[in-house]
């Protein structure tokens, strides 16, 4: 992810476990690897559970992974790997 952070501070983000997530063998989450800039960074995580009325195969499930941490004064990229991805192909110009 690049970012643009001329002031820095705390950015949150909420990922989508459908689109990336970290698991072991049995399904229970581990860590995230974040960095920032190349630099190994800690991370605070809360998970929330998104609800549907009547959609009972959403209902209970945790659908998101919302992390936060520190992004120092000017920097420009954020790695964040996990150990499932959704491979989407890049489309523009």
């Amino acid at each position: 992810m690049n970012v643009s952070s001329p002031d820095g501070g705390d950015l949150t983000l909420r990922i989508p476990r459908a689109m990336l997530d970290a698991r072991d063998n049995n399904g229970r989450d581990i860590t995230f690897k974040v960095s920032v800039d190349g630099n190994p960074t800690q991370y605070q995580e809360e998970q929330k559970q998104i609800g549907a009325i009547g959609r009972a195969e959403v209902v209970g499930k945790i659908d998101y992974r919302e992390i936060t941490l520190f992004v120092p004064k000017n920097s420009k990229v954020i790695d964040i790997i996990g150990t499932n991805t959704v491979n989407i192909p890049y489309v523009g110009g």
